[in-house]
């Protein structure tokens, strides 16, 4: 009964993701589905500045923001004043626009002329052509003001919008950067809370006037913590990156053939339908969520392995190689509350994606075992990746899945982990 509602869900899975799916997804989501005083450089950004020096940290709570995909989900990354700059990388952009959402709440700032630059889009790699940079300052009275410039920092060349803003609030900025043909000629936008879901507005709340500044291909986004002088206080959560206005803000269904439409190597919709007595039905759309029984389902906030209940199983070699999974098997059963073995990779993700679990991992698996789970998961806030952290690849067989908090943990223990010699599998007496 078992194989045959795996088979179903499998089939379920095919069939909805031929007919239903995203008109256009992110090219980049980051909701900070880390431990509050995790490290953000353990966590998929990489620093380029000042690294390890007043490091940025995830804090809690997340932001929210009414109608945006990102709003509640996870925590968030704070910045002070000055210290280490951090930036991640996404799909080369050469052509066309890329929209930049995020939340953001601004405690403090400076009331220089030219405030301080805390985000910004830049090549890959990403060296120093700094490219639609988001700057913010105050007033004597504690008025904030935001600013975008295509590249330079000098008071008189920012574009500023009046001191309309309150310190402690949250603010959805997206920022637009248009590459034009020829050269020093890409123009640079900003949208200050505009109202979702909607179109994108007729006119931005403030454009950069730098436009002759030289032009770059979009490929990284930044977090910037600069100078103590100038530098303001903020917390930002919630990063998407697309190349439409809708991509970024909203979420549309529409008609389709294949299961990957936006072509971003992932499923864009799945189904997990649970053994039938247990009447439960797992759905997820790339920027839609997740629900099970169409009520909307999160993942745990469980924030320490020593804490987490954890799901895992073994390949059908697991008699005739080493690298079996016994032995991270045996070596995370003493670190954690327990390690389940349920049977069926979709399921288990599914329980990770609703919070009955805290994480997933396994080697040998397929790619239909994966491919409906890891939306679910990704869906419901937690995070897949590969063993190390990098980038999941459904074709390597090898899956971490996780509520985000315990994710950087539960890698390093994994990697800790060495198989068990030969003669210690079943079947060998010595």
């Amino acid at each position: 009964m078992l194989c045959r509602t795996i088979l179903a869900a499998a089939a379920l899975m095919v069939l909805c993701a031929a007919t239903i799916s995203f008109a256009q997804a992110p090219i980049f989501v980051e909701n900070f589905n880390i431990a509050e005083g995790a490290l953000l450089t353990e966590n998929g950004w990489t620093a380029h500045s000042a690294g390890g020096t007043n490091p940025i940290i995830g804090v809690v709570p997340g932001l929210t923001y009414s109608g945006y995909p990102g709003s509640g989900v996870g925590n968030a990354a704070g910045m002070t004043t000055s210290g280490e700059d951090v930036h991640r990388t996404f799909t080369v952009q050469s052509s066309g626009s890329v929209y930049a959402a995020f939340m953001v709440r601004v405690s403090d700032a400076s009331t220089d002329a030219g405030g301080g630059y805390f985000f910004h889009l830049s090549p890959d790699p990403i060296g120093t052509a700094f490219r639609a940079r988001v700057f913010a300052k105050r007033d004597a009275s504690n008025n904030l003001s935001f600013g975008i410039s295509k590249a330079v920092t000098t008071a008189a060349d920012i574009a500023f919008t009046p001191f309309t803003y309150s310190l402690n609030t949250t603010y959805l900025i997206v920022v637009k950067y248009t590459i034009v043909d020829g050269t020093a000629n890409d123009t640079v936008a900003m949208y200050i809370n505009p109202t979702l879901p909607g179109n994108e507005p007729g006119a931005p709340t403030v454009s950069a006037t730098d436009t002759s500044q030289s032009d770059i291909a979009v490929g990284s986004v930044a977090l910037r913590q600069g100078t103590a002088a100038t530098h303001p206080t903020v917390v930002i959560d919630g990063i998407r990156i697309g190349t439409s206005w809708a991509s970024i803000t909203t979420a549309t269904i529409n008609q389709a053939k294949y299961v990957d439409f936006n072509g971003d190597g992932r499923t864009d919709y799945a189904v997990v339908r649970n053994i039938p007595f247990l009447q439960e039905l797992f759905r997820a759309a790339q920027g839609l969520g997740a629900t099970r029984n169409r009520q909307p389902i999160r993942v745990s906030q469980t924030a320490a392995l020593a804490q987490s209940l954890l799901v895992t199983g073994f390949a059908y070699d697991r008699r005739e190689t080493p690298d079996n999974n016994y032995a991270e098997f045996c070596h995370l059963t003493h670190l954690t509350q327990g390690v389940r073995r349920g049977g069926a990779a979709s399921v288990d993700l599914a329980y990770v994606a609703c919070g009955r679990l805290d994480g997933y991992w396994e080697r040998g698996l397929s790619a239909w075992d994966m491919a409906a789970g890891v939306v679910i998961v990704e869906e419901a806030g937690g995070r897949v990746t590969a063993y190390d952290q990098g980038e999941f690849e459904i074709g390597s067989g090898r899956i971490l899945a996780t509520n985000g908090l315990i994710h950087s943990a539960l890698s390093r223990e994994l990697l800790r982990v060495k198989p068990l010699p030969d003669d210690s599998l079943p079947g060998h007496l010595g």
